[in-house]
């Protein structure tokens, strides 16, 4: 029994299909400067254990789980002041930043995960915070 539990951990298909997910994700962000890293930390992410919560059954697909997942990590990087070149006012690298987690935000509205008018209260509240941080 002990030897099944083992080989189950090192197999996890959930992480294949969020790997796969991410790859996927290239042909969105391919051209963004700052893919390449957000794409490291969250394969790095990948590495840990999953919570046994996140199942990827219909209409549950990867990408509905992956999105708002990377959503998190980019907003909370261009909230953090260190994307900012000086108070209010993105480096490059977080242009990119800010151009991705607006792609990412187009993906939740087709996965019905936000409703536009939401979506652009969203997008609206990051901005400003983004002109308030830095």
């Amino acid at each position: 029994m002990r030897i099944w539990s083992l080989f189950k951990k090192q197999g996890d298909p959930r992480k294949s299909q969020l790997l796969e997910a991410l790859k996927e994700n290239d042909i969105f962000f391919g051209d963004e400067i700052a893919w390449g890293e957000i794409r490291a930390v969250i394969e790095q992410e990948l590495r840990k254990p999953l919570p046994e919560a996140v199942q990827f059954e219909k209409p549950r697909h990867p990408h509905r789980y992956l999105t708002p997942t990377l959503w998190r990590f980019v907003t909370d990087k261009l909230l953090s002041g260190e994307l900012h070149i000086y108070r209010g006012v993105l480096s490059g690298r977080g242009q990119s930043y800010r151009s991705i987690a607006e792609e990412l935000m187009s993906h939740m509205i087709a996965n019905g995960d936000f409703k536009a008018s939401e979506a652009d209260d969203e997008l609206f509240d990051l901005d400003e915070a983004i002109r308030n941080e830095g």
